[in-house]
């Protein structure tokens, strides 16, 4: 990744392209009318499924299951792709969900809506609620909700498939200068692990790196600190860092003078401990949208602390959600899991109960 305030230029020819990217969102009302359901409202292991739908032009099809006995109180409901084959092409998808029960009164009104917003992955293939609306609810407003024993469900849903992004590169903004572009313009990457002009050793562990320290202030939050202030460091010509491993240091240096690294993917847990540690926070983004690609029910809670851990805001609300969106799969959250954050991060596991909490108080209201 280069970034945006660095210019890497080639001595012999400089070029800007630019990309312009198109987001069409889809949108799609759905209803569906479920004749004779008194039939199966006390029937366990039934779960009925809609026809498939797609919002106008989209190859995309999705289906609604609804469950009328998932516990002995509730009836859930959850929006699914109608078929998972094909879903990484489309993955990730995010939107926003709407359901809702028709209330058959003068003006058919809407009822027990219930509102999320979602993303969907590989390992994710499902959203909704499972406490959708009270069993008894439904029985008790007969009159309204069920009468001629239909039930009728309404989902809105406003989504963006991976496919829905498109990036266009127009060959009219690329603009070529003359071949004498002066050889000072040249990019400051040539000059990692150069000790041309070098003025301060970095010493890691059993390793020793030469380094410019105008570039690591202009470039580094942390090692301006370092040189601007009364530190003892600014006065000398070796500094030791005792906090990093050299393998790790080794990336935040080619990041300081190149704006990408070459193990984001192999080392990312550590890459977002060190760009905390040295106040590199567009490498932090970098490292919090890597492992968003991550997560999934094995991965969320780990994720989630290494977040809390690191101040990765970003990463941390996304990881919550993803909990909250599948809480319903007993492997998210399961006893063992709990037990080892009540001993580890019991205010991190009280952030999650919370979260939790707040969508069941939302779900129960009917």
């Amino acid at each position: 990744m280069t970034l945006p305030n660095m210019k890497i230029i080639d001595t012999s020819s400089y070029s800007t392209t630019v990309c312009r990217t198109e987001v069409h969102p889809r949108i799609v009302d759905y209803v569906w009318v479920i004749d004779s359901y008194r039939r199966i409202h006390d029937k366990r292991c039934v779960i009925l499924k809609s026809s498939a739908f797609s919002a106008p032009g989209d190859e995309f099809k999705w289906r609604l299951l609804l469950n009328p006995n998932y516990c002995s109180d509730y009836v859930s409901l959850h929006l699914c792709p109608a078929d998972t084959s094909n879903l990484a092409k489309y993955c990730p998808i995010s939107g926003n969900l709407t359901l809702s029960l028709i209330k058959k009164s003068s003006k058919s009104e809407e009822t027990s809506t219930q509102n999320m917003e979602f993303t969907i992955s590989n390992s994710s293939f499902s959203v909704g609620f499972e406490y959708f609306v009270r069993r008894n609810n439904l029985l008790v407003e007969a009159n309204e909700l069920l009468p001629n024993d239909q039930l009728t469900v309404v989902c809105r849903l406003s989504y963006i498939k991976n496919t829905d992004v498109v990036h266009i590169t127009n060959p009219s903004f690329i603009n070529s200068c003359e071949k004498s572009q002066p050889a000072c313009l040249g990019g400051i990457e040539t000059l990692f692990m150069d000790d041309k002009f070098s003025d301060i050793t970095l010493c890691v562990k059993n390793k020793k790196y030469v380094a410019h320290k105008n570039i690591l202030a202009a470039r580094c939050p942390y090692f301006q600190k370092m040189f601007d202030a009364e530190w003892i460091e600014k006065k000398l010509d070796s500094v030791e860092l005792k906090q990093v491993d050299e393998i790790v240091f080794e990336e935040i240096l080619r990041y300081i003078y190149a704006g990408k690294s070459e193990k984001l993917e192999t080392m990312v847990a550590q890459l977002l401990e060190a760009a905390d540690m040295f106040d590199l926070d567009e490498l932090k983004l970098v490292c919090e949208q890597e492992l968003m690609k991550s997560l999934s029910t094995e991965t969320a809670v780990d994720v989630l602390i290494l977040a809390d851990r690191y101040d990765a805001k970003n990463l941390k609300t996304r990881a919550i959600n993803y909990i909250k969106v599948n809480s319903y799969n007993p492997d998210m959250l399961s006893a063992e899991i709990k037990n080892e954050l009540v001993k580890s991060n019991p205010r991190l596991l009280l952030e999650i109960v919370n979260a939790l909490a707040k969508v069941s108080l939302t779900e129960i209201q009917v």
